[in-house]
């Protein structure tokens, strides 16, 4: 099944709320997202996880970014 763009962006939401929390492991998301059915697959749910944790790792980077000099 394909992600839809809405879909896609409605759980890169669910992921932010998830970290915001601090209640899980984001390393197991990608099950979570799968057993609470937001995505059918376990491996598109490692992979949408895995490209919000590089936005997130990227993002963190350009905010810190000249505060090791």
């Amino acid at each position: 099944m394909m992600i839809t763009t809405k879909q896609k962006s409605d759980i890169i939401e669910v992921l932010d709320a998830i970290r915001e929390s601090g209640q899980m492991n984001m390393f197991e998301t990608p099950r979570w997202l799968v057993n609470n059915g937001y995505i059918d697959s376990k491996i598109d749910a490692r992979l949408l996880v895995m490209e919000w944790m590089k936005c997130e790792v990227d993002e963190s980077d350009l905010m810190n970014e000249g505060e090791l000099l």
